[in-house]
């Protein structure tokens, strides 16, 4: 992908992708309770608004996804907004300084993955024992019923989940991005692109 120029992003075209953000968040995270997938993918659209409008919109697309989410399905994702928030923040941050390749893509993926895996389950572990009724929790169950301590059960299971995530999800704003600059003739307040991304 080609370096774009910046200019300010209109604010009905930072509405669209903030509506757009929400929308795949909360697909996902259905799609994922309805296929027990070994995933969340509640924070994809919290990626693509941070990668393409900086961390601010995307520290708001993953506060409103918890708190709709939370509302409407489960109370008990309220508690897990500051995660989502982080994530959206951190990749906001990162992606505005740096270009939006494969090299930053699979460090910012690790980085996620730690957050989401460190405050994730320090919420899990405190407030749920560890368990939280998703489908990361038959992993955990598994490696307590071999012997390992809830915490670092809780902790492992975590990480390998966090980082199938955020695979998942940079993939497909990977894809979501690509198509946005082939057939969108706009510019964002955030992203910055290289021949590397091709």
């Amino acid at each position: 992908m080609k370096r774009l120029n910046h200019s300010r992003c209109r604010i009905n075209d930072c509405a669209y992708v903030v509506a757009i953000s929400l929308g795949l968040n909360i697909l996902g995270s259905q799609a994922v309770t309805y296929l027990q997938l070994p995933a969340f993918l509640d924070s994809t659209g919290t990626i693509l608004a941070a990668v393409l409008l900086g961390p601010l919109f995307g520290s708001l697309v993953g506060l409103l996804t918890n708190l709709i989410e939370g509302f409407f399905i489960y109370s008990g994702l309220y508690y897990f907004a500051i995660v989502n928030i982080l994530i959206g923040f951190v990749t906001g941050v990162i992606f505005k300084k740096y270009p939006f390749n494969v090299k930053y893509v699979v460090i910012t993926t690790i980085i996620l993955a730690l957050i989401g895996t460190i405050v994730g389950n320090i919420i899990a572990y405190y407030l749920f024992g560890g368990i939280t009724g998703s489908p990361i929790d038959d992993i955990t169950v598994y490696l307590a019923g071999s012997g390992m301590s809830v915490y670092n059960a809780v902790f492992v299971s975590g990480f390998i989940i966090n980082l199938f995530d955020k695979i998942i999800s940079f993939v497909l704003v990977f894809l979501i991005i690509g198509f946005f600059q082939k057939y969108v003739d706009k510019c964002y307040l955030n992203i910055k692109f290289d021949d590397k991304t091709q």
